[in-house]
Parts: C-alpha cells; structure tokens; sequence
C-alpha cells in the first residue's frame, strides 16, 4: 500500500556533498536553512518552492545565508539558469533538485487518496456484516407481524375450528347432521351413548387430531359392526299384502 504520510528524502550522503560542505564552511545556519526548505517544501506540498524569509525565521538564518545558499547553486532565485529545475514563484526560490528525489504535491495527494480509498475497502465488508442482518434474521417476520398473525389466526379458530391437530373440544357434540348421519350409516348404534363413551376415551387419551367428526364417525362404525357381530340384523319390512282381505 502506497505510504499516505508527508516525508522528505535527504541522501544519507548529505553532509558529504561537496556544496554543502562548502556551506557548512561558511555558515552552519545556511545548511540548516537548506534542510529546513526541503522538510517545509514536502510538508506543505510546495514542490519545492519555498520562501526565503520563512526559512529564516525557522532557524534563525540570515539574508548572508540565503544568498550563500543561491550562489551555491542549493537554492535558485528568478532568472537562474539550471536546466534541471523550474523558475521559482514569486518571491520565492527553488530547491535545487527537490523533484528529482522528493514526491510532487500531485503524487502525494493522489497517495494519500488510494491510502483513504484502501482504508474504506478494509473496513465496508465489517461494517457490512455487523450492520447488515442475516438471510435468518431479515426473513424473520417482525414481532408486529407475529402477533398480527397469531390473532389472526386465532380469530379464525373461533370462527371456524381449530386447524391442525388439537384435543377433543370440551363441548364436543354430534350435530344434527351427524346425528343423521349416524341414523342411516349405524342405525344399531345409540348415538348418545356411543358418543359419551368417545368423549370419555378421548379425554382420558389426551390424543390430537385433525378432524374429530371424522374420529367419531369411524367411532360409530366400529360400533355398528360390534353389534352386527353379535347377531344385529337390520329390521325386515313387514310383507306387502295385496288383493282384497274379506273379514
């Protein structure tokens, strides 16, 4: 990953360099103003531009020292002619050689721009998994929903029955339709009794299911075919008589 941080790069052979070792000849604070003018140059991004003044208020330097610094060729005034180097803006003068060995202010902006770009990348997909619920969680109805559903449901329930499988109703009685029912499938079949020995059995069973009409129907048949095999036999019709009866 590209470095996002302001730095400058001085050659480790920088004290050996033949002008600045002129200059530490000379004056000391003139090559202190030279290392100020490269920091302050890749601090504030100036590509090498640099006041002379300014330099000398950080250091303490003096226009004696700008102007040895100038005549060394460190620094260029307006008007120099190195081929090497760009003519310096106003009221300022030029690093000799500051991009040939330290970042652009274009460079470092577009740097520290990928360095910000990587940093979001890092940390989206965390943000993403800690803020973003799962397949379970979003597919989830809400607890709102829940209880709509619940009493919903449970309206219906009482409308129409309960679904699924459930206990016997405590009120569990034939209808008129299923006592009808029973007179032409279980005629040898005392509805009432038959009815509250299931009620009973059930009760005590604690047994679930699905349709109870339909368990007490086959309830009644079971009890229909007990009693046809214990020699019930359905009632014949009494003989037609025909033609005419003298008394």
């Amino acid at each position: 990953m590209a470095d996002a941080r302001l730095w400058a790069r001085i050659d480790v052979g920088y004290f050996d360099n033949a002008k600045i070792s002129d200059a530490l000849d000379a004056s000391s604070n003139a090559v202190t103003m030279h290392l100020a003018s490269i920091l302050h140059s890749a601090q504030h991004l100036t590509d090498g531009h640099v006041s002379p003044r300014t330099m000398q208020r950080k250091v303490g330097g003096t226009q004696q020292d700008t102007d040895l610094l100038i005549e060394l060729g460190l620094w260029h005034a307006e008007n120099h002619d190195c081929p090497h180097c760009p003519q310096p803006e106003p009221g300022r003068v030029y690093v000799h050689n500051f991009l040939e060995h330290n970042r652009s202010r274009a460079k470092a902006e577009e740097a520290s721009s990928r360095a910000k770009d990587a940093a979001k990348a890092r940390w989206k997909p965390a943000e993403n998994r800690e803020n973003k619920p799962n397949d379970a969680v979003r597919n989830a109805p809400s607890m709102q929903d829940a209880m709509q559903s619940r009493e919903s449901r449970e309206s219906r329930e009482e409308e129409e029955g309960p679904r699924g499988p459930h206990l016997l109703p405590s009120d569990f009685a034939p209808s008129a339709d299923m006592r009808t029912w029973a007179s032409k499938n279980t005629p040898a079949v005392d509805v009432t009794l038959a009815t509250s020995e299931f009620i009973d059995y059930w009760t005590r069973e604690r047994k679930r299911k699905k349709d109870w009409p339909a368990t007490w129907r086959n309830h009644m048949k079971r009890q229909q075919g007990f009693a046809e095999r214990n020699g019930w036999r359905p009632p014949t019709a009494a003989p037609r008589i025909t033609g005419r009866m003298d008394f």
